[in-house]
């Protein structure tokens, strides 16, 4: 079973892609829609994904969760030690392949002390340019004597340093967590107020992290073009590399997102085996991608460049290619999402969708919200309280009179990994840990054991009832619905119509209406079982009792 990615165009067939795999969408920024092909996607599968916002401007996930920066030093795997991870990120600096630098880089992270992270490299690069003065141990030992680097050897050092200049105040005021929690469906980091160095640091602990320790989780690399660059190095760069060669394993797999291909990393994009390529514009350079990507499939860069917003041209497996609209996450309505696909609708008729789905979406945050300011006074905390006077209070109640409360270090550290109280506020088993849950079970167990009552209740086998209640519906002709159900009553839905049938029946018979209403109107008669959502359209329920009252 695949994930539903769209239909095709123009015959509106549904069109799936594999669960596995890794990915690639290239099209033009605002033009192409790619954000919105991606979030679809992951809104209809069952797995985790974790993407990135990293420049102003950029689309926005409307059913994403944000979470917090996360950031790890790099693990000093023996194949990719310490000093290949400060070479990745010095080269995305400069934007250029270094050669001949990089056994001054393995002195950086060497002398005068072994680094193991990257503010211990600073340092050594610090001491290197000003140099160490020579100092005593009490038994007459020398600990340190190093003399300025000069020449060469100051320039290299000096652009190492510029580097780290930039990066380490960043990384000092980044409210980043080390803690990785990826609920299912799609998380993102908005990395926008950081320089490009330090998103490829935060890129590259995410990957690192889901690599060593994460199961079915999907991440997403925005612009590949510069953080999986062609010919040059990038701290994402090589964590893509482990996650393309070994993450399958674990189900673990990369989406690269970029505006085109061109200076994407050929090695990650062979290892795509899916490719959806929205609209571009420079013709020569769509005509080679397209050469090495689609082979024979009589695409040409015309072609490409005609490409409307959602509409991709789909690469899969075994070389086969489909163009397709692909359905987003807002779009409740399959059918609707097929009639785009096969002309009798345009993408715009879909706009009202995407405003009642924004506005369920802002509803759906508001009643979190209040739920959680009725959760803060339920704690005695008032919502109009500063954060450090509600930390206060919280770590208060945390102590529940036995004279400790949590201290503020840890208190900050659970704000930074996404808590907001010492103790948490909803129960949930993940607020176990495994001491709890077995004194829990020898709860249970002895007190079945002492109540027949509970025990009867725990052997009792399980008993299946159903009560089928039949729906409904009061209506009149004056209503949408009530126009709907008096098609249904004259058997225009005895086969299978789609909404724009419906449509332009309503419209013939003199009742006003906007097409995407319909569609919504006969999704929510499908879910009460009036009718029934075939390939073809909506049909009605063979049986149903229909009483129709003149006025």
């Amino acid at each position: 079973m695949g994930i539903l990615l769209g239909f095709e165009i123009p015959t509106g067939a549904r069109v799936e892609v594999p669960v596995e795999g890794h990915y690639a969408v290239f099209g033009q920024t605002q033009l192409s829609g790619k954000t919105t092909a991606i979030e679809g996607l992951v809104y209809r599968a069952d797995f985790r994904a974790v993407a990135f916002i990293t420049k102003r401007g950029e689309g926005s996930f409307l059913t994403a969760r944000v979470i917090p920066p996360f950031f790890s030093e790099p693990t000093n795997d023996p194949e990719q030690p310490l000093w290949r991870w400060v070479t990745s990120i010095l080269e995305a600096s400069q934007k250029r392949r270094l050669r001949f630098e990089e056994s001054w880089i393995i002195r950086a992270c060497e002398e005068p002390r072994h680094a193991k992270t990257l503010a211990d490299v600073h340092s050594n690069i610090n001491s290197l340019l000003a140099g160490e003065k020579s100092s005593t141990t009490k038994r007459g030992k020398v600990k340190w004597s190093l003399k300025p680097v000069t020449g060469i050897n100051a320039g290299v050092y000096t652009s190492l340093k510029a580097y780290f200049d930039i990066v380490m105040p960043q990384l000092a005021r980044l409210p980043y967590t080390t803690k990785l929690k990826l609920e299912p469906g799609l998380s993102v980091m908005d990395l926008r107020e950081y320089s490009v160095e330090m998103q490829a640091l935060v890129i590259r602990a995410v990957m690192e992290h889901v690599y060593l320790h994460e199961r079915n989780v999907r991440v997403i690399v925005p612009e590949a073009w510069q953080f999986v660059p062609e010919h040059k190095g990038n701290p994402v760069k090589m964590a893509c590399e482990n996650l393309v060669r070994m993450g399958a394993a674990d189900k673990n797999f990369l989406w690269l997102d970029s505006q085109d291909m061109a200076a994407v990393d050929k090695t990650m994009l062979r290892a795509c085996s899916v490719v959806l390529c929205g609209v571009q514009r420079e013709l020569h350079e769509i005509d080679r991608t397209m050469g090495s990507l689609f082979g024979a499939g009589g695409i040409s860069a015309r072609d490409v460049a005609s490409l409307k917003i959602g509409q991709f041209f789909l690469a899969l497996p075994g070389g086969e290619v489909r163009k397709v609209y692909t359905q987003p996450a807002w779009m409740d309505s399959e059918l609707h999402a097929a009639a785009i696909a096969r002309g009798e609708e345009t993408i715009g008729s879909a706009k009202p969708m995407l405003k009642a789905f924004e506005r369920e979406r802002e509803s759906e945050a508001h009643d979190a919200l209040a739920e959680r300011v009725r959760q803060l006074e339920s704690q005695g905390i008032s919502a109009a309280a500063s954060p450090a006077q509600r930390q206060d209070t919280a770590a208060t109640g945390a102590a529940g009179g036995n004279g400790t409360a949590a201290t503020s270090s840890q208190q900050a550290r659970a704000n930074a990994d996404g808590g907001s109280a010492a103790v948490p506020a909803i129960f949930h088993p993940a607020h176990l840990n495994g001491h709890d849950l077995d004194n829990i079970y020898e709860y249970i167990r002895d007190r079945a054991a002492k109540d027949p009552g509970v025990l009867e209740l725990l052997l009792n086998r399980p008993e299946l009832q159903i009560h089928v209640i039949r729906q409904k519906i009061s209506t009149n002709g004056d209503t949408l619905r009530g126009q709907l159900a008096l098609l249904i009553s004259k058997k225009f839905f005895d086969k299978p119509q789609n909404g724009n049938a419906a449509f332009n029946e309503l419209k013939r018979l003199g009742f006003p209406c906007a097409k995407p209403n319909v569609y919504r109107e006969l999704d929510k008669l499908a879910q009460l079982g009036f009718v029934t959502k075939e390939d073809s359209g909506y049909q009605a329920v063979v049986g149903m009792h229909v009483h129709i009252e003149e006025a």
